[in-house]
């Protein structure tokens, strides 16, 4: 519990130090999912060891004169693991905060929007506390974090239904957003979850490596780095949204007709593939690589739909003549 301090006369932006025995903290309003990476929590621990506590915390005073952490979480962590280390007595450095606790989980929410890059499940759980908590609707939240309503519903508050192993995937970065979304709104347990994703990531298909291009040049425009040069890093997902559907539909976890609607970029992605995998001058080879022609505007919408009809006539002996828009018998 608590101590009560004497702390008469200080006012908003005085600094004050407060043993950190007698710091009040409410998990709630800690507005981190999890805990931050241990080598970034290192880093700030060897700061405070050479440097001391450079930036205040910020306290809320409560009616009986004692404090609750409002922003310095992890500040008040190292501290106490530095006190602990070393057994010498330490301090918290603060600042009064002005308002209530509604606004105080709101100030810690703004804070890492500026400070840092809250995740999803960051995101997620302050909107879950500040509706169930405080009373803020859907549109508080969402003019809070400017963002649209739907953004809250849709793309955040449904990462709470998830098992934690799943949203700490998210959490991560390991896992998208979209995917996690996908498996959010299966219609099965969580344990099934967990073993959709299990599934997914065995079998995912491998990621295309990003090439980095070159910068153009006085002779003309650069070309793409080969084999061999140097990429640009890639980004820690492995599973996609539709390593997960395929997934899904292979535990009969959804049906086909009940997945949802492919992005263009799955769309392309898989032309892509399909262009590169198959047999070079193959009908379906072919096929392929005019669909990305035409994707890229370098084949006209008449002439596509023309080798539409071509390559889905084929079979019966009807031949089209490209660029004209209709079927020529041979």
């Amino acid at each position: 519990m608590a101590t009560t301090l004497n702390i008469e006369g200080v006012k908003r932006g005085d600094l004050f130090f407060v043993p950190l025995a007698s710091v009040i903290v409410d998990p709630k309003e800690n507005t981190r999912f999890a805990p931050p990476n241990r080598d970034d929590l290192d880093d700030l621990k060897q700061s405070i060891r050479v440097n001391g506590q450079m930036v205040a915390a910020e306290v809320l005073l409560l009616a009986d004169k004692s404090v609750k952490l409002i922003a310095g979480h992890q500040r008040l962590d190292m501290l106490k693991e530095l006190e602990a280390e070393d057994g010498m007595a330490r301090m918290l450095k603060c600042v009064l905060f002005k308002g209530n606790e509604a606004d105080a989980v709101r100030r810690g929410i703004e804070e890492n929007l500026r400070r840092s890059n809250p995740t999803p499940m960051d995101d997620a759980k302050n909107i879950r506390t500040l509706m169930d908590d405080y009373g803020d609707s859907v549109e508080d939240c969402a003019k809070l974090y400017h963002k649209s309503a739907a953004w809250v519903t849709s793309k955040r508050l449904p990462l709470l239904s998830l098992p934690r192993e799943i949203q700490l995937k998210v959490h991560s970065g390991e896992l998208g957003v979209d995917t996690a979304l996908t498996l959010a709104n299966l219609p099965v347990s969580d344990a099934e979850r967990i073993a959709v994703l299990e599934d997914a990531t065995v079998n995912a298909a491998p990621p295309t490596p990003e090439v980095e291009p070159v910068a153009p040049t006085e002779n003309g425009p650069g070309k793409k780095k080969g084999k061999g040069d140097k990429k640009k890093k890639g980004k820690k997902e492995t599973v996609t949204n539709t390593d997960v559907i395929r997934a899904a539909e292979r535990r009969n976890a959804i049906s086909p007709d009940a997945a949802p609607a492919r992005k263009m970029t799955e769309v392309v992605k898989f032309f892509k593939e399909l262009a590169e995998t198959s047999i070079t001058g193959t009908p379906i080879n072919d096929f392929a690589k005019d669909f990305l022609k035409w994707k890229d505007r370098r084949l006209k919408d008449e002439t596509w739909e023309n080798k539409l009809y071509e390559y889905t006539h084929t079979k019966l002996g009807t031949v089209v003549s490209e660029g004209k828009g209709g079927k020529a018998k041979k």
